[in-house]
This record gives structure tokens, C-alpha cells and sequence, in this order.
């Protein structure tokens, strides 16, 4: 007796004579399916707070802005707004959320700035240390 899976066909022996059953099953599945509104593929979602447009990884890159919910790490509350919504928020300033995202923005290229122009003098101080000590 043997089972072949990937066919689907049973072989059963009795007496000396085979016996071929076979046996189709087919499921029927309804898959619903999330796809980008910009090119259409089937995939992880940025969703726009604001008007709900779903864009895909690569297109949410250059369709529009993600914000990190904290000055110092990134997480599932980051905040994504699509171009045009992050356009309109920025001149209305009217929205809570956008602007606390935008402070948080901002302070964020703060501390790179700041981060940036402090490795530069660090450097500068340890080149300048090193050059006296060959000296």
C-alpha cells in the first residue's frame, strides 16, 4: 500500500489484483491582498495617517515621509505620511500629531548635526595630540 501525495493517487492491493483509486481535492481560498496604490505590488504596507494611501517599501521611500516616534530609536509608532499629506500639514499646521512628529524630526537632525560637528573637533583634538606626541 502506498500514498503518492503531490498526485493524489491511492494504491491498494487485495488478492493479488490492484486497485487504482484516484483522488482529486482542490480548495477554493478567497486570499485578500494588500497592494501598493502607486505600483501596485503585493507586499509589507506604509500606510499614510493621514488619507490611508498605501505605498510598498520602495515606494513609500520616495512617495512619502516616515517619522519616528522618539528622538533617539524608531519603532511600530513611527508615523508615515504620504508626500502630498505632508506637503498639506506642514503649511496648514493644524494637526497635532504631524507637528509632534516634526518637533521629534527635528530634533532628531539636531542631534546628528550636533553628534557630527563633535566627532569633527574630537578628531581634530586626538590629530593634534598625536602629531605633539611625534614630535
Amino acid at each position: 500500500m502506498g500514498l503518492l501525495i503531490g498526485a493524489q493517487v491511492r494504491l491498494c492491493a487485495f488478492v493479488g489484483i490492484v486497485f487504482k483509486l484516484e483522488i482529486e481535492m482542490k480548495k477554493t481560498v478567497t486570499k485578500e491582498v494588500t497592494c501598493c496604490d502607486c505600483c501596485e505590488k503585493e507586499e509589507h504596507m506604509e500606510t499614510c495617517i493621514n488619507c490611508k494611501v498605501e505605498h510598498c517599501y520602495a515606494c513609500s521611500k520616495t512617495e512619502g515621509k516616515k517619522y519616528n516616534h522618539a528622538v533617539n530609536f524608531g519603532g511600530s509608532s513611527d508615523g508615515y505620511y504620504c508626500r502630498e499629506c505632508d506637503v498639506e500639514l506642514m503649511s496648514a499646521r493644524n494637526n497635532a500629531r504631524h507637528i509632534a512628529y516634526r518637533k521629534i524630526d527635528s530634533l532628531r537632525n539636531e542631534a546628528k548635526a550636533w553628534s557630527d560637528d563633535f566627532k569633527l573637533r574630537a578628531d581634530a583634538a586626538e590629530n593634534e595630540l598625536k602629531a605633539l606626541a611625534r614630535g
